[in-house]
């Protein structure tokens, strides 16, 4: 088999691959983009010496999993590779369900990536689904260091990511597939006009390519990179006050004279601090407390700011658990 695609998943594996650090998780949907993944994966067997779980998450919304989940199994172990069944409960409320089942995915994944004692979990996401993110995130308002999209390495829910197919788009996930002769599953939810990424690919992603020309798609990837860079870069400027931040269970807190002198680097460490508790701050939230923080520079008495999760006396600020 040929693999035009296999350079940027044996870079990652090349660069965070430990063979004495477990086997590899995949999550396979059955779609074009986590079947390329399996067989990449499969093909890098005589490059990298691992072990590979594939796990399929059934969501019980298509009548068609039952069967799907049959197929894949057949086709998992066919490659000698160990398959693993999750089945999700759908949530009694409905209200942002892709939202919910994203995260119901996440958790019964950490749960199997735990027992297995697993060093990554390997997704197949790509070009268009970073455009898409880009695109989303820009129209919800959010912080500039986040128009990056997606991360091809990242942690979540405690589990190293890693994403080696971004620099590829779905087309290419496609020709290789085909050329291939190998099969895959088109999920028709990914039609359904009541799901917001269903709606941008079929509407709006169409509309700004007719209005800017067809490469929208590279230029946003270019521009998801340029932010990242901008991210990494406030990573550096911010991290010799990462160091001073006295950190406890309970909270944290940085002495005012440690705090970095631009706005820019001390949102980014805020936002840092807050995250580290699973805090997520809006934007209203950051600047109360930048401009609570020129205060107590000044020398004001004690303020809250978000109570009661950061407050700010004459000499620390604070963050503090609800």
């Amino acid at each position: 088999m040929k693999n035009p695609l296999l350079q940027p998943l044996c870079q990652i594996m090349r660069q965070h691959f430990k063979e004495s650090g477990g086997p590899l998780l995949l999550g396979l949907s059955g779609g074009s983009d986590s079947m390329a993944l399996l067989h990449l994966l499969h093909s890098c067997k005589n490059l990298f010496s691992f072990t590979l779980h594939v796990a399929y998450v059934d969501h019980f919304w298509r009548e068609e999993g039952k069967e799907e989940k049959k197929t894949l199994e057949t086709l998992v172990k066919s490659l000698g590779h160990r398959f693993h069944y999750l089945k999700l409960c759908p949530p009694q409320d409905w209200h942002n369900l892709e939202e919910r089942y994203r995260e119901m995915r996440f958790l019964a994944l950490k749960d199997l990536y735990d027992r297995c004692q697993c060093q990554a979990l390997l997704l197949g996401h790509h070009k268009n689904d970073l455009v898409e993110t880009v695109i989303k995130r820009w129209f919800e308002g959010a912080k500039l260091t986040k128009l990056y999209g997606i991360k091809k390495i990242t942690l979540l829910y405690g589990m190293q990511v890693w994403r080696p197919l971004l620099s590829l788009s779905k087309k290419n996930l496609l020709a290789f597939l085909t050329e291939n002769q190998l099969p895959w599953f088109e999920d028709p939810t990914n039609q359904d006009a009541r799901f917001l990424r269903s709606r941008m690919r079929q509407k709006l992603l169409p509309q700004l390519e007719s209005a800017f020309g067809k490469g929208i798609e590279n230029n946003l990837y270019r521009f998801s990179q340029e932010i990242e860079k901008v991210h990494l870069y406030l990573d550096l400027q911010i991290q010799p006050f990462w160091e001073k931040i006295l950190w406890k269970k309970s909270g944290c807190k940085l002495a005012l004279e440690d705090l970095p002198a631009h706005d820019i680097e001390r949102q980014h460490l805020l936002l840092k601090m807050a995250k580290n508790y699973s805090i997520t701050l809006n934007h209203n939230n950051i600047e109360i407390i930048l401009s609570k923080l020129k205060e107590g520079l000044k020398g004001k008495k004690h303020v809250s700011v978000c109570p009661p999760i950061f407050s700010i006396d004459k000499s620390y600020l604070h963050l503090r658990l609800q």
